[in-house]
């Protein structure tokens, strides 16, 4: 199976794409990452399986000049009651 590895190295730091590995299971998956991608000092380090990634959308897939955006799929409206700080959730992946 195929993961993607990603680490950061310091906490608040985005996770970042380090890079990819094949592994039997996820225990040696974790293995793996480490034994390969030890040359930096991770604050942490995670893997996920390539097939568990859900794609959001694609602008190579579509010509996206030209896509109608299903109703379904419009941006909800902000939510008031949610304190969130500009920028903040780009930096929540992963705790």
């Amino acid at each position: 199976m195929l993961y993607e590895v990603f680490a950061r190295k310091s906490r608040g730091e985005p996770l970042r794409h380090i890079g990819n590995l094949h592994a039997p299971d996820d225990e040696l998956a974790k293995v793996y990452a480490h034994t390969t991608y030890d040359e930096e000092r991770w604050f942490d380090m995670w893997v996920v399986p390539r097939d568990r990634f859900l794609e959001v959308f694609n602008r190579d897939d579509a010509d996206v000049a030209g896509a109608v955006v299903p109703a379904s799929a419009e941006r909800p409206a902000p939510r008031a009651d949610l304190d969130i700080a500009p920028g903040a959730a780009s930096t929540a992946v992963g705790g």
